[in-house]
């Protein structure tokens, strides 16, 4: 049994640092949190950190494939009239098979992987994700407030966390996500020839999980200058 004290300091805390969605009435409302992290061994995670880049890696190839997503995905376009229209623009923006455009970008991929550990066969991937927006500021205010919680409330923290014992990961998925985004940018206005600061835009939805991307949006501004 959690303290009421402790349940409501958890939560203000989440809903200041931005764990938190903002609701309909312009209100905010805390996100589902954990008051410890979860476990892992350590042969694991450093498993899942060696071949996270090489599963990445393999995710942008087959994205830079043309041919192979036209023609493997044509038949869900046709079921799909949503995908049917992203293939429509995927046409537009690189043309087809028998007349490709080059397109002068600078790819840039923002990936959540997520892993299974299962018990017999290993850590397995279930999903991976490329447009969360809240996938690295809830990744490292998560981690952050595991740690408030465990110098605020370090009694709680121990009867809550699977190994007492367990050393906590330090998650800089923000900053890393800051940092790439704006690295991108600044490569994309050198080759560009431009003169000025970067530009840098982020879409978000108009009511739900804005104050993440907001929270995503303030990091990338702080690694650009």
């Amino acid at each position: 049994m959690i303290a009421q004290q402790v349940i409501e300091d958890a939560c203000e805390w989440a809903i200041m640092h931005g764990v938190a969605f903002r609701q309909v009435d312009n209100s905010a409302r805390h996100c589902p949190f954990s008051i410890a992290p979860m476990t892992m061994k350590r042969n694991v995670y450093q498993h899942l950190c060696n071949v996270t880049p090489m599963v990445a890696k393999l995710i942008n190839r087959v994205s830079e494939d043309h041919d192979f997503l036209q023609v493997s995905l044509g038949d869900v376009a046709k079921a799909d009239p949503f995908f049917g229209h992203l293939i429509q623009l995927h046409h537009q923006a690189h043309g087809d098979i028998n007349n490709r455009k080059r397109v002068v970008r600078q790819p840039l991929l923002l990936l959540r992987t997520d892993y299974m550990d299962d018990k017999q066969n290993g850590a397995k991937v279930v999903e991976f994700n490329g447009i969360a927006a809240g996938m690295a500021p809830f990744g490292q205010k998560a981690a952050e407030l595991h740690q408030y919680i465990q110098q605020q409330w370090p009694h709680t923290y121990q009867d809550w966390a699977e190994n007492p014992s367990a050393i906590p990961e330090k998650n800089t998925a923000l900053t890393q996500l800051g940092s790439g985004i704006a690295v991108a940018a600044f490569k994309v206005k050198n080759e560009a020839g431009d003169s000025g600061k970067p530009t840098f835009m982020m879409v978000t939805q108009r009511i739900t999980h804005k104050n993440d991307s907001e929270t995503a949006s303030l990091s990338v501004i702080a690694c650009s200058v």
